[in-house]
């Protein structure tokens, strides 16, 4: 078998899930605590968890934990996992520009910098040492499972609109 470099495929690829899921677990916590001790009688762990449930602290980190499993998967199901994770930030930078009141003009270059960024992870996702020897999934399978990770990505958008209208 090939030698790969997964080294280098690892810090592009899984590192900014990694950090991204670092930093919002941190935040969604600090928020959480500052929620419940904010309340003049949180009722314990039963207090805790109806606060897990009724307000909206933890659904990004919740949708956040989807990638995160799928960096210590090195098999088809944590590829599309992370790639699933790609897609929904396009389609999310994407929603953002077009609902969004920002300055396009001034502004294009880090938009166009931020996509290609994630076209070049969604690249080296299905590039051939990634996939093949990484992975394991074979040429054949490679368009099935990028549409699986679209689907997953599209279900994740799916559930913040849902979760949002109520």
């Amino acid at each position: 078998m090939e030698e790969t470099n997964k080294p280098r495929l690892y810090f592009f690829i899984k590192a900014p899930i990694f950090i991204i899921a670092i930093i919002i677990f941190i935040r969604d916590i600090n928020q959480l605590l500052e929620y419940y001790y904010s309340i003049d009688d949180p009722g314990g762990i039963i207090g805790c968890l109806k606060i897990i449930f009724t307000t909206t602290i933890l659904r990004s980190s919740l949708i956040l934990l989807i990638p995160f499993i799928g960096i210590f998967l090195d098999n088809k199901i944590g590829w599309s996992l992370i790639l699933s994770t790609y897609f929904f930030w396009i389609i999310l930078f994407i929603y953002a520009i077009f609902t969004s009141s920002i300055d396009r003009e001034g502004s294009i270059v880090i938009i166009s910098g931020i996509f290609i960024v994630l076209l070049v992870c969604i690249g080296l996702m299905n590039s051939r040492e990634n996939c093949t020897l990484v992975y394991g999934i074979d040429k054949s399978e490679k368009l099935k499972m990028n549409f699986l990770s679209l689907l997953i990505a599209l279900i994740g958008i799916s559930i913040i609109v849902v979760l949002n209208l109520n």
